[in-house]
């Protein structure tokens, strides 16, 4: 992957107030860390007021991590390791810590734009109807007050930063426009192919939707009209993502909700499935796009944003101009018309693939280096 020089070098990959290792901000980095840890790299994972528990595998190597609760801890942490770089992502708060650790510290700093200082509060694509009154009142109140305050503290930020690199074509283009910001590189996170793989097992008659998230990324009545076809079709329904949209249409439609699962079972979920639908209009990358489309399931999902980038490059599924067509492509769709086998022989040139994400990284942040 790297020659034996570049080995040598130490990472750090900083977190902050989470408490699974399954959030989709964390994942990348996760999949990062243990990938390079088998390759020689010297990787440390710093996590602060975060109750995540690192529980590697016995065959990765080199992986250190440490529980902190302060500033403070921080800067000791740091001082006694002393990492070659320290990256992280732009979740507002973390972006502010890692600018203020970089003043104090003289350490080269990476920042991983996946957030974009949460742009899609000011899009008008987002459906809030079924959030609680609270959640709706934090999305409202940023929309219309502190977003444009921030905007600028946000981008002054990560303009101080070393190296800046995005998760995706269309985040790059939202970074310019937005933020007027231009990033070094795209580098996508990467997909562990060795879990999200094509079995070649069976297809059940059985479909896999995604609720997204709970931020109003998803129209709640749209996933009516889908599950509305799809149980004229008669088939077999499993349900991700947003557990409020999940327990509300689980009392209208036989649908089996999946809470907690690992991704063993997730992915053997992708692969017995006909089809993935994910109507979602604004994710960046799309997570369950990519992994579904690795598993040999092709994805149904809107023409715009990450979703329909990923769909691009893969071949990998449908894309839909509107609501209308999408439900219309639903109501036709046939496996027997998507060619599984362009799809199976093609999955090991994706640039999500763990391998060639991180090889990816690595050789941007050497050239960063002037190595």
């Amino acid at each position: 992957m790297a020659d034996s020089k570049f080995r040598e070098k130490k990472l750090c990959f900083f977190f902050s107030e989470h408490n699974s290792l399954n959030d989709g901000a964390l994942r990348p980095f996760i999949n990062w860390a243990i990938e390079l840890s088998t390759h020689g790299y010297e990787i440390s994972i710093l996590l602060l007021n975060s109750e995540a528990k690192l529980n590697f595998d016995s065959k990765v190597n080199n992986i250190k991590s440490k529980h902190v609760k302060s500033y403070k801890e921080i800067i000791n942490y740091l001082n006694i390791t002393r990492p070659d770089i320290l990256i992280s992502d732009d979740q507002f708060a973390r972006l502010r810590l890692i600018t203020k650790i970089k003043s104090k510290l003289q350490i080269k700093t990476c920042i991983y734009v996946q957030i974009l200082f949460g742009f899609h509060i000011i899009a008008d694509a987002l459906n809030t109807s079924y959030l609680p009154v609270k959640r709706k009142l934090q999305i409202h109140f940023l929309r219309y007050g502190f977003f444009n305050f921030f905007k600028r503290w946000y981008k002054e930020m990560l303009q101080k930063h070393d190296l800046i690199i995005t998760n995706s074509e269309i985040s790059t283009t939202l970074l310019n426009i937005i933020y007027n910001t231009e990033c070094h590189d795209v580098v996508y996170p990467p997909i562990d192919s060795s879990i999200f793989k094509d079995e070649n097992l069976k297809k059940n008659n059985q479909v896999l939707v995604y609720a997204g998230r709970s931020t109003g990324d998803t129209d709640e009545s749209f996933v009516r009209k889908i599950l509305v076809c799809l149980r004229n079709k008669e088939c077999k329904i499993f349900i991700l993502g947003n557990r409020i949209m999940q327990e509300k249409l689980s009392r209208e439609f036989n649908i089996q909700k999946l809470s907690d699962i690992n991704d063993e079972v997730l992915a053997q979920i992708y692969s017995e499935s006909l089809l993935t639908i994910c109507p979602q209009k604004w994710e960046t990358f799309g997570y369950v796009v990519a992994e579904s489309i690795f598993c040999g399931t092709p994805v149904l999902t809107f023409n715009c944003m990450g979703a329909a980038e990923i769909i691009a490059q893969t071949t990998g599924g449908y894309l839909a101009n509107n609501k209308k067509d999408f439900l219309k492509k639903l109501e036709h769709f046939n496996l027997e018309n998507f060619n599984l086998e362009t799809l199976r022989k093609t999955r090991s040139t994706y640039p999500y693939d763990i391998s060639y994400s991180t090889r990816k990284l690595m050789n941007r942040i050497q050239m960063s280096w002037g190595s």
